[in-house]
């Protein structure tokens, strides 16, 4: 019997685990590892539980930046078929506002999805 199976996962990558090189890097090993995608986030380093106060963001041009490094690299390993999906909790820092003008911001830079 096989353990695996033929759905497509889309990982959970935190904050990419550092800037840009390392969001790269994230990107290509998740791929070569199997995963169809993953998501990436907005907090700072070290980061805490979503659903938890006290969360700190990075400046949305740096998310921009994560972002656009992630495309780029899926176009290198996958010919863009890795899903970058990029993550904002704005909501529960700054409100609904600033949640739509992050996550548009995102949408522009590369990401194929947003998780709000």
């Amino acid at each position: 019997m096989s353990t695996f199976s033929n759905l497509p996962v889309i990982a959970d990558a935190d904050t990419g685990f550092g800037e840009g090189e390392m969001c790269a890097r994230t990107v290509s090993d998740f791929f070569h590892s199997g995963a169809a995608g993953l998501h990436i986030e907005d907090q700072v380093f070290p980061k805490r539980c979503g659903h938890l106060n006290g969360k700190e963001l990075i400046p949305t041009l740096q998310m921009v930046d994560k972002i656009k490094i992630a495309r780029e690299t899926s176009l290198k390993v996958s010919g863009g078929e890795f899903v970058v999906c990029a993550r904002t909790d704005a909501k529960g820092v700054y409100g609904l506002e600033e949640c739509i003008v992050r996550s548009k911001s995102y949408i522009d830079a590369g990401a194929d999805m947003i998780f709000p």
